[in-house]
């Protein structure tokens, strides 16, 4: 046990290490945002959340927005979501900031959340990112992704779509039941694919196959390999700048290949007579923690239970394992 806490403790410091930046933080002010065709609570509410993702990134200071309008009409500026350039850069140098952030959400069908970031100094545009909701519910979660958008763009990175996500992993299995009767504990190789929200929808969605090798657990039995295929729904909780928790649950089928000898000691979960193939209808729920490595790389640390059917019989079994994430 205290070897896997030290193993652990390597990778949390290693992340923790490629997470840290020596860059200087960048001082910005939020302007109003424009709502067109909706509420204006809407865009009062894009300016806060955004305020708040963008602090909590650890790279920007963030003028407090009563200050900031306060200092702003003292030197008569009525409208905050200018893109003019002269009137940015006047404005840049009364605040005293890097950058000023202007932008608007808008609705027609849907709701458009448009957000640019202005060099203070020039007035011109630097960055601009647009997402797309059909649901007024996500406005929070889509002004996270906008912000880490940003984020990535000044520590020099390209900014990602953030989907799919592909992660290969390497397993322990840990047979229980009516499985360890014939199986003991195995290794294997898993390949998850996650699509991020996918047509809007509220959770994201997970692919899951790989191949586990068990060791038997009876002379009679030669080898027992299998192949799982899950679909899964999942859903992304970000727990801290560098640190996801993702639970997941879905069901599939395993596909099992069992080398026997025939005899009365082969009876067991699968064994039927003349047969070493099985299919069988499976159930998995799965936990992981994804802990950002460098730009888009993340390691997996997870949690698998897995539980599969034949006739009156299940078999179950435990999978713990260690992966590498990277985001597209």
């Amino acid at each position: 046990m205290t070897k896997k806490n030290l193993i652990l403790l390597i990778f949390i410091s290693l992340a923790c290490m490629a997470n840290a930046e020596n860059t200087k933080k960048i001082s910005m002010a939020i302007m109003e945002f424009r709502a067109d065709n909706t509420k204006t609570t809407y865009g009062k509410a894009c300016v806060d959340m955004l305020s708040e993702g963008l602090f909590n990134t650890g790279l920007f200071t963030m003028m407090e927005k009563s200050q900031m309008d306060r200092i702003a009409r003292q030197h008569g500026f009525e409208e905050f979501n200018t893109i003019d350039s002269e009137q940015v850069a006047r404005l840049g140098r009364i605040l005293n900031v890097d950058k000023i952030i202007v932008g608007s959400i808008t609705y027609i069908d849907s709701y458009i959340i448009d957000v640019k970031v202005l060099n203070s100094s020039t007035g011109e545009i630097e960055f601009n990112t647009r997402r797309k909701i059909t649901r007024i519910e996500k406005l929070d979660e889509t002004i996270e992704i906008m912000a880490v958008a940003i984020e990535r763009h000044y520590l020099g990175y390209y900014n990602l779509s953030g989907s799919p996500d592909i992660t290969i992993e390497a397993c322990y299995l840990q047979p229980f039941s009516q499985l360890h009767d014939m199986v003991n504990s195995g290794t294997g190789l898993q390949a998850v694919i996650q699509f991020n929200f996918p047509f809007d929808a509220p959770v994201c969605i997970q692919g899951i196959t790989g191949y586990y090798i068990f060791n038997t657990a009876r002379d009679s039995l030669e080898y027992f390999y299998m192949l799982p295929a899950y679909l899964c729904a999942s859903y992304k909780f970000r727990l801290a700048g560098n640190l996801d928790f993702i639970p997941a649950a879905g069901a599939g089928y395993v596909f099992s290949a069992v080398s026997s000898d025939g005899s009365v000691e082969s009876d067991g979960l699968y064994w039927q007579e003349g047969k070493n193939q099985y299919y069988n209808i499976s159930m998995v729920s799965r936990a992981e923690l994804d802990i950002l490595l460098y730009d888009r790389w993340y390691i997996v640390i997870l949690s698998q239970y897995n539980l599969f059917f034949e006739k009156i019989r299940a078999g179950q079994f435990f999978t713990a394992g260690i992966g590498l994430k990277m985001l597209f």
